[in-house]
């Protein structure tokens, strides 16, 4: 079975389908178009611009890291002092302050 089949479409159905569908894409990609022209301010795409693009990035991927390692440092710490504790039989308490 072809997917045309599949589909229930006839060979005369889909070739005539075929240039309303390039229109719809055509006005869909010209609307595309028109919402990145009116999204805002225009930048000049030169070397400083990407720069400061691949900076800005960095910055964010730097900063996402840190907040990875900050937290998986806290994991390990945790799991260190929970089998420290274990193993020399301490028991762990939480206090919460009433203040």
């Amino acid at each position: 079975m072809t997917l045309l089949e599949a589909a229930e479409v006839t060979v005369e159905t889909y070739i005539e389908r075929i240039p309303r569908d390039d229109q719809a894409a055509e006005e869909e990609l010209e609307a595309f178009a028109t919402e990145g022209l009116n999204s805002g301010e225009p930048v000049e795409d030169d070397e400083r611009y990407w720069a400061e693009k691949r900076q800005r990035l960095i910055d964010r991927d730097l900063d996402e890291y840190a907040d990875y390692l900050a937290e998986e440092a806290m994991r390990r710490l945790a799991r260190w002092l929970f089998r420290h504790t274990a193993e020399h039989g301490i028991a762990l308490t939480h206090q919460i302050s009433g203040t």
